[in-house]
């Protein structure tokens, strides 16, 4: 058993994630802009401000923190880069991606 002064150490070491400024899921709530969750590799995870009830809602939590526009153009460089081609799941012309997926992009800032 983690004593509890291990267990703050680990904690603030801890690398911030994406998630941890952001909801994203099939349900949120007045949505920011759509993440395509579904589609041909080469569109999964492209930000879009098109609402689909087959996209995920992308909704910053707290704008003081992270601007929705910049975030919005941030998903554009991520998918543009490549990072859901590992994570995409599914046949060779339609692919998935979790909201996990995004959820998880650490922000190389530490808490």
């Amino acid at each position: 058993m983690k004593s509890f002064k291990i267990y703050l150490q680990e904690e603030s070491e801890r690398q911030m994630r994406l998630g941890d400024f952001v909801e994203v899921g099939t349900n949120v709530k007045d949505p920011h802009f759509y993440i395509v969750r579904r589609g041909a590799e080469h569109e999964v995870g492209k930000p879009t401000k098109k609402p689909n009830p087959q996209h995920f809602g992308f909704r910053v939590i707290n704008t003081d923190s992270l601007d929705p526009n910049y975030a919005f153009y941030l998903m554009h460089h991520i998918a543009n880069t490549g990072h859901y081609k590992q994570f995409a799941t599914g046949s060779t012309k339609l692919v998935n991606i979790r909201a996990n997926h995004i959820t998880d992009i650490p922000l190389g800032i530490r808490q």
